[in-house]
Formats: structure tokens, sequence, C-alpha cells
């Protein structure tokens, strides 16, 4: 591909000196959760060093030099990969974010088109299935936490939800509901993407958290789960992250799990019990049906089983 010069040298020498590094930062905080802005926050810091990129006004910008410097920095030419095609294609989604609020900014003359053509993230394949809680697991953690309600009931909405860590720490006791006929709901408000959405919870997920709200005596506005350390009075993601993966390690379970292996577990659980991919995609929250689908991918032949077609009636 010839390169494509987006900007001539007496626009870029009348534009203002602005650094990637100063950049950053506006476009971080049009994201909403902690975690991706520090994984884009790491990914783009990444391409700009692999671009040698510092200026970015004052840097002749070429569609076919950014896709050169991106494959250069996160290893994915396509001979090799040293990191696996998601962890590329999260790392390219973060780059051409981060270009697209340059250009809508002016920091850039790269179009759109430019941008998703030189940056096209590597085909999404399954490279190993999840690792999820069988049902005979999940009743093993809960053994394991016993004697902890608070943390039975974090584990409860992890599994019976298929919460996001930030969605868990997020919760608040009056996100809770019942609708008129007694069916009990949790409202997530807020979740990634800045999107709310309701989830229905099953009546033993609903008396596990129950129980614990009432031995508690949270009141309506309080953080479902709590913490006595930090300003903001509800629990870290580290701390659901330890919870979740200690209970695991109490259980006897050799897997390495982690808060979302949990929603893993919630969504392959709902497609094996019967519910369709756009069902499954409304509750955990995804924009696009394309992101649910990869969970199709980790349904073994078992689960295949049951759905084996049948000659019409009549024929022998």
């Amino acid at each position: 591909m010839n390169a494509i010069t987006t900007a001539t040298p007496t626009t870029i020498d009348a534009l203002p000196a602005v650094t990637w590094a100063e950049a950053i930062e506006p476009f971080l905080n049009t994201l909403d959760l902690p975690q991706t802005r520090r994984a884009y926050r790491a990914a783009i810091a990444e391409a700009m060093h692999g671009l040698a990129w510092q200026h970015l006004t004052r840097s002749r910008l070429h569609a076919d030099n950014v896709s050169r410097g991106a494959c250069g920095a996160f290893g994915c030419a396509r001979a090799t990969f040293r990191l696996s095609s998601a962890s590329v294609a999260l790392k390219l989604a973060a780059l051409r974010a981060f270009l697209k609020f340059c250009r809508l900014t002016g920091l850039t003359r790269l179009t759109s088109e430019l941008i998703a053509y030189s940056l096209a993230s590597p085909s999404a394949t399954v490279v190993k299935p999840y690792e999820v809680l069988t049902p005979n697991e999940q009743s093993r953690v809960f053994a394991a936490l016993s004697d902890r309600p608070r943390d039975r009931a974090l584990v409860a909405l992890a599994l019976g939800a298929g919460l996001r860590a930030s969605e868990l720490t997020g919760a608040k006791v009056c996100d809770l509901t019942s609708d008129d006929e007694g069916a009990d709901w949790l409202r997530v408000v807020q979740g990634k993407g800045r999107k709310d959405r309701m989830i229905p919870l099953s009546p033993d997920v609903a008396q596990v958290v129950g129980d614990y709200i009432a031995k508690r005596k949270a009141k309506r506005d309080d953080y479902m789960f709590d913490s006595r350390q930090g300003e903001t009075g509800h629990m870290t993601a580290a701390r659901v992250w330890q919870i979740i993966t200690n209970a695991v390690k109490t259980a006897g379970i050799k897997k390495r799990l982690s808060p979302h292996s949990c929603r893993h577990t919630y969504a392959i659980g709902r497609l094996k019990a019967g519910a369709s991919p756009a069902i499954v995609q409304k509750l955990l929250g995804h924009s696009s049906l394309s992101t649910t689908q990869r969970y199709i991918d980790h349904l073994d032949l078992a689960d295949l089983k049951q759905w084996a077609a049948p000659l019409p009636a009549g024929i022998q």
C-alpha cells in the first residue's frame, strides 16, 4: 500500500505541538471503567513507543507506518504472534479509539476509514476453552464460604447474575427489586458502556443475598459489598478477585479462575439451559451479539448431542 500523507507540511507546522502523553489524558476521561482506562493506557503507550511518535500533530502520520508500528509493538505480524489474537485485538481497539479521538479533536488527519483499515484486528479464534466451574465445583465453592455471608452473597451474584467485578463493587442495596409477580431482579446501573440493564435472579440467589443484607442491617443507599478501607465505601475489584480465588483454592479446585470466570460460567450455563445468544447478550450487557457468540464455541459435544436432527415422520 502506498504511503498516504494525512497533512501537508504547512498544516503540520501551523498546528500546536501536542504530545501523545498530553492527548491521552482527556481521551481516557471519556472511558467509563477504571480497568478499561488502565488497559487502554498501557496499550497506547506501547504502541506510541513502537511507532516512535512524540508530537502527534508534528508527525507525518501515514496509514502504512501506523500499521507497521502497531504490528511491531504488539507482535501481530501475520507470521507470528507473541500475544494471543484476543489480546492483540484489545490493544488494537485501544489504539483505534485513541486515534479516532485525536482525529475528532484535530490532532491528526487520519480518517476513520484509514484507522480501521490499517489497524484491523486479527481473526478471533478459540485458543483454549474458558475456565469455568462445573455445578459440583460451584457447590464446593459455596461450601467453602459457609461461614462468610458477605463473600457467599458476592459469589452468588457473580455466578447467578454474571456480573463484572466493577458491577459487583458498584451494586447497591436499592438495586435489588421485585416485580408485581414476586420475581426478583437486580438492576445494574451504568455497567460497561454506561448502559443500565435488569437481570432476573433465581429464588436461591435472591435468598442468599437477602439473608446477608438482613443480617448486615444495610440501608437502601448502602453499597451491597462495603469496605472498611478507602474512601469510596465499597469493596475494590482487587478484593473481589481475592475473595473468589481464595474460595476456589479452599474448595480444592485446581483451575486458574478469576471473577470473570464466574461470568463465563454464568453465560455458558445459560446457553446450555437453552437461552438464545440474543437473550444471553441482554443478560451480560454486551453491546454486540458477536461478543456473546464467542461463548458458543465453548459448548462441547455433549451439549450438542440433544440437538441431533431426526428424519421427518414416515421415512423408513
